[in-house]
């Protein structure tokens, strides 16, 4: 059973991080996913803007990923679709759909994205780029993080394979070519006020998200194509699959596909290849899994934990979570990022101070924390061990807020790492 969350997209307003009105009080929840929007190449007819400390070249000698054989790949719908929706490309609009309604569709989200871009990655990317070592795991795994590889390629531009795990399913690609018209203009008019919705108040009900996770612009693939056109990249492959046992990946073949029913789950996984245009060298891998992280659905033997431990050591990244990690229901997922991060960046929604100390990781600060935003599983014991946290480390400034506010609307970030 799917249980209530709240969804927090990567904060936008960089005055938030000064003080303002504080966000308004939260159900308390489960499991959580977010989305965000991140820099982007050069402008183009379709309207993707420029920004600087975009998603860096690949590291120089560093073979792209591997695709494994198999499945059917969806990559000339994926392609269609990030020009209709996510106004990626040049290439003219498909045919079959009215040139004016995207056209339209896409002066609007560039004035969204082109403020997100100067007011959030602009000043986010070059200031997290001077806390990262070298030599970081290129595999990231983002628990809680539905919707958001915009903000993991701001995080790790050079990221190999990124696994973003939520309640969201991936969605089937194939839908927004059964739109009408005027389903067509709707439709797009939707997934344009998620946009702006998410940019401006940080938070999103499980009401919105179920239902973008439904339409026929699917919200978890739109989000992901539109992260692609912000960071100048491109789809360049998309298939659907499942774990074995193992926890090894099984692509789904056409025939599964054709068979899929409402209640298959068959387009609950996705893996979405991208690619700066006309360079398979900077091929990247987004893997989105929907699966719920609570202790009952997620134990050492589950197919996904045993894909996740296979990865060994890995990067990581989590905020607006809902304080899941704080919560001994969730324990599972928290042991294995302790045990196989070597760094992660976080709000306080990350990996408490009592798993990092007992795991010997270290914690830095960054910003001020006075206190957790209402939002979730919050306990008073790990409340009071951030707030000695943020005191014992140097006081080091936050100009723009990543994840919640603290309790008094300031922006922090901590950043967990092995000694």
């Amino acid at each position: 059973m799917k249980l209530q969350r709240w969804v927090p997209f990567v904060a936008l307003v960089v005055a938030a991080c000064k003080g303002g009105e504080a966000p308004p009080p939260a159900a308390s929840s489960s499991q959580t996913t977010r989305s965000s929007a991140p820099s982007a190449a050069s402008s183009s007819s379709s309207g993707a803007p420029s920004a600087s400390g975009s998603a860096s070249a690949p590291t120089a000698g560093v073979a792209p990923p591997a695709l494994a054989p198999g499945g059917e790949d969806f990559a000339a719908d994926a392609k269609d679709l990030f020009r209709i929706a996510a106004c990626g490309g040049t290439a003219d609009v498909p045919q079959g759909f009215d040139a004016e309604t995207v056209n339209e569709h896409c002066k609007e989200l560039k004035g969204q994205v082109d403020k997100y871009v100067s007011d959030w990655i602009n000043v986010a990317t070059p200031f997290i780029a001077k806390l990262k070592p070298e030599g970081l795991p290129k595999d990231v795994v983002y628990p809680f993080g539905g919707g958001d590889l915009v903000t993991a390629l701001v995080v790790y531009p050079d990221l190999q394979v990124l696994t973003t795990i939520s309640l969201e399913p991936g969605g089937d690609v194939r839908a927004f070519r059964k739109l009408g018209p005027s389903e067509l203009r709707s439709n797009l008019g939707l997934a344009r006020s998620d946009v702006k919705r998410l940019f401006e108040m940080s938070f999103h009900s499980t009401a919105h998200l179920d239902v973008e996770a439904r339409t026929k612009i699917p919200g978890e693939l739109f989000f992901a194509l539109l992260a692609l056109r912000i960071h100048g990249y491109e789809p360049a492959g998309l298939r659907y699959f499942n774990f074995k046992d193992d926890g090894s990946i099984r692509y789904l073949e056409k025939d599964e596909i054709d068979k899929a029913t409402a209640a298959s789950h068959t387009f609950d996984d996705m893996e979405l290849v991208f690619e700066k245009p006309g360079d398979p060298s900077s091929r990247k891998i987004l893997r989105h899994i929907e699966q719920n992280l609570d202790d009952k659905h997620m134990t050492a033997d589950t197919p996904l934990m045993k894909h996740l431990v296979a990865k060994g050591d890995v990067s990581a990244i989590t905020k607006a979570a809902s304080h899941l990690l704080w919560s001994e229901d969730f324990s599972t997922i928290r042991s294995y990022l302790a045990k196989h991060l070597v760094w992660m960046i976080s709000d306080s929604t990350g990996i408490p101070p009592r798993i990092a100390q007992a795991s010997g990781l270290v914690q830095e600060t960054y910003g001020t924390f006075q206190g957790p935003a209402p939002y979730g599983m919050i306990n008073d014991h790990d409340a009071a061990d951030f707030r000695k946290l943020f005191k014992a480390n140097p006081e080091k400034p936050l100009p723009f807020l990543f994840g919640y506010w603290d309790s008094a609307v300031h922006g922090h970030m901590i950043v967990t790492h092995r000694k």
